[in-house]
């Protein structure tokens, strides 16, 4: 388990130097969207889509008199 932890937390920091290199070369005509560690990290794991409606607001803000 440590050893996993190890090699996550490298990767880490390999993944972050990875798409801070590839953000300094990106032509922003072609890729507008900027490369995130994650596109780099061959450990991280997908992270799920959540989509919320307008509904879910409700809960948040109190009700008028």
């Amino acid at each position: 388990m440590m050893d996993e932890a190890r090699q996550t937390d490298r990767w880490n920091h390999t993944a972050m130097k990875c798409a801070l290199m590839a953000n300094i070369h990106r032509d922003k005509k072609k890729r507008s969207k900027p490369f995130l560690p994650d596109d780099f990290h061959p450990l991280a794991k997908p992270k799920p889509n959540i989509v919320v409606g307008i509904e879910a607001l409700k809960d948040f803000v109190p009700a008028s008199p």
